[in-house]
């Protein structure tokens, strides 16, 4: 049986397998991708999720977004974000973020800014961010998803600021908390944010110095951990760019 014919299996079990061969095929055929598509829609609830995973993870390291892009237009993966599982409205937000700039794509990530689940709020902060380059638009949900403690909400709200840069102002008091968080993940995250966005040496190497004593104390040092501390170490230690007259 083709893999076509094994997606479109009345079976959930053989579409279920089906989407774990298609997951790990480096390169997916035009019509299995559509297929894809449509198990988005598909009647069972763990399919749906099982296909929002797939297609995310197919976009983000084989397929590449651009080539899900060209073969799914939005109208596809748009009806997705209604859906009542979160795992399925974030995975799409996730790939969606990656499309050309689309008024119904905007539209739907808006109203996804007042999503009851934290991490589908910065999900359609993130399409909106990629699609407008509005940060005012977004910042208050980046915030409060910072701010509420919600783990992927702090995470991927982190994410944003290091994308807005030195724009986003004094992200100090939103981040400055998480660099003691239990979470290794959350303290990189948070971290990295202020490398990023903040520009007070004083700052940077009191951050760092934080990470270091955690590492210290680590059994089994985090490397990511150890790269960012050595990041706002290098960032607290630079010297300022020259400016062009002063350089000549």
């Amino acid at each position: 049986m083709s893999l076509i014919d094994r997606l479109a299996d009345s079976d959930p079990e053989v579409r279920e397998d089906a989407l774990i061969s298609l997951s790990v095929k480096v390169e997916p055929t035009d019509q299995e991708l559509r297929a894809l598509a449509a198990l988005l829609r598909d009647d069972s609830q763990r399919i749906r999720e099982e296909a929002a995973r797939t297609l995310q993870g197919g976009a983000m390291i084989d397929w590449g977004t651009d080539r899900v892009a060209s073969v799914l237009p939005a109208e596809l993966l748009l009806p997705a974000l209604g859906d009542r599982s979160a795992e399925v409205r974030q995975h799409v937000l996730w790939v969606l973020r990656h499309y050309p700039a689309d008024d119904r794509i905007r539209a739907a990530a808006r109203a996804l800014l007042g999503d009851p689940i934290c991490v589908i709020r910065v999900r359609a902060a993130a399409v909106l961010w990629a699609l407008t380059r509005d940060q005012a638009a977004v910042r208050p949900v980046v915030d409060a998803a910072i701010c509420s403690g919600d783990r992927d909400g702090v995470v991927y709200g982190c994410q944003l600021l290091m994308e807005f840069g030195p724009a986003a102002g004094d992200v100090v008091p939103l981040v400055w908390g998480y660099l003691r968080h239990p979470d290794a993940g959350v303290r990189v995250n948070a971290a990295y944010a202020l490398f990023k966005c903040c520009r007070d040496k004083q700052v940077l190497a009191e951050a760092a110095a934080i990470l270091e004593a955690s590492l210290a104390d680590a059994r089994a040092p985090d490397p990511l951990l150890r790269y960012v501390a050595y990041k706002l170490r290098q960032a607290a230690a630079a010297e300022p760019p020259l400016h062009p007259t002063a350089a000549e």
